[in-house]
């Protein structure tokens, strides 16, 4: 977890995919993310944007469901990253209402 840690911090993970980390809150700032996006000033590279919100306290508070399953449906969404019991969990499933 230490090395993901790292490279993360650095915008950069396994197999040269940049990552743009929000930490905290959920802003993004353009300028931050065009930089790690076009590094070399002209051409646009892909980059996965994490981004650390609190859903709630020991489950996801009942307001926040409606945004997070059209959050989920968009094509560009890849899942939900987790703490449970001081382990990371991803999830990655299409959503189903029920």
């Amino acid at each position: 977890m230490l090395k993901l840690s790292r490279a993360l911090s650095k915008g950069k993970a396994a197999g040269g995919l940049k990552v743009y980390v929000t930490g905290d809150g959920a802003d993004v700032y353009q300028d931050t993310f065009m930089k790690l996006a076009k590094e070399d000033g002209e051409n646009f590279q892909p980059v996965l944007i994490l981004v650390g919100i609190r859903l709630g306290i020991d489950r996801v508070t009942l307001v926040y469901w409606d945004a997070l399953k059209m959050s989920l449906r968009l094509p560009q969404s890849i899942g939900i990253a987790g703490l449970v019991r001081h382990s990371v969990v991803l999830i990655i499933f299409p959503l189903i209402d029920n």
